[in-house]
């Protein structure tokens, strides 16, 4: 809802009724992308290390696993190598647990989260399952980086393999796998606001008609060259 001030001006405060803050020289409001609302929110993990002197040849096999939950994992990742490098993403991987259970690190240190999803190295592979992805970068002598820069939202109730395979001889390489963490379906619209997305659905669209109100009053007082904020509770 909205809060009316003198003069038809709104205040914008969140759902703990913070003020939103606004610019001071160009009175715009203060805002942060969604990856690091999502670090703030303690929804944003990763996975980093490195394997010196890897063989031709030799497979680095990464496990994530998602459970059969209504939070889903959206992932990107980088590698960097000495030499070539080929990274592949297979999905409905079947394979023993028998590999190194990983912690992923939840990149904000002051949250207690912890990831829906099950990280492994080492396994054994029964069925490599689907190629989603694959790349090549680097040669001999000729240091090669792979980077998937914009995300992959994975599937509930699968496996799936990050595959890296060194292409030379005493190969060093490190990965940086990312994820952040959302509601599947109608939630992921939403929870940026800050909402519980275990709300119902008519909540959810409740929040989308405030919002289409909230564009309506910003037009109209664009035209009215009145000073606005607004209010999301």
């Amino acid at each position: 809802m909205h809060v009316n001030l003198p003069r038809g001006k709104q205040k914008i405060i969140d759902d703990e009724n913070n003020l939103a803050g606004v610019d001071r020289t160009t009175q715009s409001l203060r805002n942060v992308t969604l990856e690091e609302s999502m670090i703030h929110e303690g929804k944003h993990f990763s996975y980093v290390d490195f394997q010196e002197s890897v063989g031709s040849g030799t497979n680095i096999d990464i496990l994530l696993s998602v459970p059969d939950v209504d939070i889903v994992p959206h992932l990107r990742f980088i590698v960097y190598s000495s030499a070539g490098v080929k990274v592949y993403l297979y999905k409905q991987t079947d394979f023993n647990n028998n590999g190194t259970p990983i912690t992923p690190t939840n990149d904000n240190q002051n949250s207690s989260n912890i990831s829906v999803m099950d990280v492994s190295k080492g396994n054994t592979i029964n069925n490599i399952g689907t190629e989603l992805l694959k790349y090549r970068s680097g040669a001999k002598k000729e240091t090669g980086i792979i980077e998937r820069n914009y995300k992959i939202v994975l599937a509930k109730n699968t496996n799936y393999l990050l595959r890296i395979t060194s292409a030379d001889t005493s190969n060093n390489i490190s990965w940086d796998i990312q994820w952040d963490e959302h509601y599947s379906g109608q939630a992921t619209e939403y929870i940026s606001l800050g909402m519980d997305a275990s709300e119902s659905q008519s909540t959810a669209e409740s929040v989308i008609l405030q919002m289409s109100d909230i564009t309506s009053n910003i037009s109209e007082s664009q035209s009215t060259a009145e000073s606005v904020t607004i209010s999301v509770i």
